[in-house]
């Protein structure tokens, strides 16, 4: 099996992005403000899932906490708690968070 960044039982994290609030309503800036916060799980499962385009995509499925179920992400989109500030620093260089 090739090389994956994660294992089961790692505790991850959602990879920092730059999140652009366009919402009108304040309804809908409640709603973005809820569903915008950082994430936090741990790996419950890792495999390759190939696409249309027959690519080999790495998916990890995280068990998120407060969650039930746990989702499948692919790899790139996570990151290890640990590298959390180092990433976060690297995708708000030059915006305000």
């Amino acid at each position: 099996m090739p090389d994956f960044k994660f294992k089961p039982g790692d505790r991850v994290a959602e990879r920092p992005r730059v999140k652009l609030n366009v919402a009108s309503s304040s309804q809908g800036r409640k709603l973005f403000n809820q569903h915008g916060k950082q994430r936090y799980g741990t790996v419950t499962a890792i495999s390759i899932r190939v696409n249309a385009r027959n690519a080999k995509r790495k998916i990890v499925s995280v068990q998120w906490d407060g969650l039930q179920q746990s989702c499948d992400h692919e790899q790139m989109r996570l990151c290890a708690i640990d590298e959390l500030a180092e990433a976060a620093q690297s995708a708000f260089n030059g915006h305000s968070e």
